[in-house]
């Protein structure tokens, strides 16, 4: 679509009252076609989302969208704006589209996949989560950030509102000796995935590491491949705050992290994914040490090829069992009420050897108490797996916990996962074949093999 068409389709959607998303153009669009698009826009009664995902988009274009935006007429708030993978976007035009949505408001989702953040953008941005009344998504997948501070800059907004309302908190209960949960403004997801934050980033977001205006104003934070160390992993964990889903696979925050982040998450977390950090089994024993104490629902371990035996989860498990044997008067806390929602456990791809997961599979068959709501057990990838006991191991598990699904991939079976043929076979994969092929198949989602309980 050139300039021209896009014109004609701005009159058109000036006067069209149902069109709610669009996504026009490739990335010969650009600025021209934008700038032609945008009365249509501010002029439309009906539209919610617009893609402009790798559309060529300067900051020329991003201004008349953003200018569109602010003057948007008739009742018509854009909901969702992606300006994702345009490699032209400065910003200027970062600016102008944040500056648009805070001054209209109504946006709740924006996608900048790909782009290179200036501070000043990263302000801009944070200047509008902080106007919003709500927001969803922000979508930063890749994004290069100018300086270590930028990404402290995104959230510095809402910070500076909840420390706002932390003040006028306190001025009333000192007026009336009342207090009343003060309306928090939180962003329901961030993602960073990609972004190379590094630890100096990290400490960044979390507002210099020490617990500001009541922590990360963010429930879902996505920092998958970010290059995370120990130490930004501990700024983190002084700064969860709102944060109830965290997903840090591919970093490299090793036990020193595992341990700061599970030792400050009780009672905040309810998903965690901390796959390929690096982590041995103290990390792990961390971790599954939270499960106990907390509302933790889903724990993924994926890829931490360092746990092996799983010698440390050990007496985690056995002292969670000896709390469940405690008398019902006993002043304790009752560890399977702990650990009551905690539904999922992935330990793919751990190097986990027959006598770890012997360990963990007959702590959970012989005592339904512990974990009583857990449903999922990934264990593929596993060297364990191999071992010509392991069935006798699963059939005790099977038998123990009957509404648990034992899950791992089809490479755990060698070449012939379904079993038909061939006697005298080839040997087993290494464990180094088994993790290549179970990395592949998950990023392929491929389904995993899952052992139910037969039904009679």
């Amino acid at each position: 679509m050139d300039a021209q068409t896009a014109g004609t389709f701005a009159d058109a959607l000036a006067t069209n009252a149902t069109l709610r998303s669009l996504c026009v153009g490739d990335d010969a669009f650009g600025d021209d076609g934008v700038r032609a698009l945008a009365p249509g826009i501010a002029a439309s009664a009906s539209l919610r989302s617009i893609d402009l995902e790798n559309k060529g988009v300067g900051d020329d274009g991003a201004r008349a969208l953003g200018d569109a935006i602010r003057h948007s007429g008739r009742g018509a708030t854009l909901e969702s704006v992606n300006l994702s993978r345009n490699p032209n976007l400065g910003e200027a035009g970062i600016v102008a589209v944040c500056d648009g949505a805070r001054l209209a408001g109504g946006l709740t989702r924006l996608s900048l996949a790909g782009a290179t953040l200036a501070d000043a953008a990263c302000a801009a941005i944070g200047r509008w989560l902080a106007a919003s009344t709500r927001v969803d998504v922000l979508d930063l997948t890749d994004a290069t950030f100018a300086s270590d501070a930028g990404a402290g800059l995104l959230l510095d907004g809402l910070r500076a509102v909840a420390e706002a309302a932390d003040e006028e908190e306190d001025e009333e209960e000192e007026e009336d000796g009342e207090t009343e949960e003060p309306g928090r403004r939180v962003l329901r997801e961030l993602i960073l995935d990609g972004a190379k934050l590094g630890d100096a980033g990290a400490v960044a977001l979390a507002g210099g590491g020490s617990a500001r205006g009541g922590g990360l104003p963010v429930r879902c934070l996505s920092l998958i491949g970010c290059g995370i160390g120990a130490e930004g992993a501990i700024a983190l964990a002084r700064d969860l705050g709102a944060v109830n889903a965290l997903n840090l696979r591919d970093n490299a925050i090793g036990d020193d992290g595992a341990k700061a982040l599970a030792a400050r998450a009780s009672g905040k977390l309810k998903t965690v994914d901390v796959g390929s950090n690096g982590l041995g089994p103290v990390g792990a024993a961390a971790f599954v040490g939270l499960a106990l104490g907390s509302t933790l629902e889903s724990l993924s371990l994926f890829g931490n090829e360092e746990i092996g035996g799983i010698g440390e989860l050990r007496p985690v498990l056995m002292g969670a069992i000896d709390m469940l044997r405690l008398p019902s008067s006993s002043e304790e806390p009752c560890a399977s009420s702990m650990s009551a929602a905690f539904a999922t456990l992935d330990l793919g791809g751990c190097g986990v050897t027959l006598g770890g997961l012997r360990t963990l599979c007959d702590c959970l068959s012989e005592t339904p108490t512990l974990f009583p709501k857990l449903e999922t057990l990934v264990l593929g990838g596993n060297p364990g797996c191999q071992d010509d006991e392991w069935e006798d191991v699963l059939e005790r598990l099977r038998a123990g916990r009957v509404g648990l699904d034992a899950a791992w991939r089809a490479a755990d079976a060698g070449e012939n996962p379904g079993g038909g043929g061939g006697g005298g076979g080839a040997a087993a994969p290494s464990g180094e074949e088994l993790l290549r092929r179970y990395r592949e198949q998950e990023r392929e989602n491929i389904p995993p093999i899952v052992d139910e309980p037969d039904s009679d």
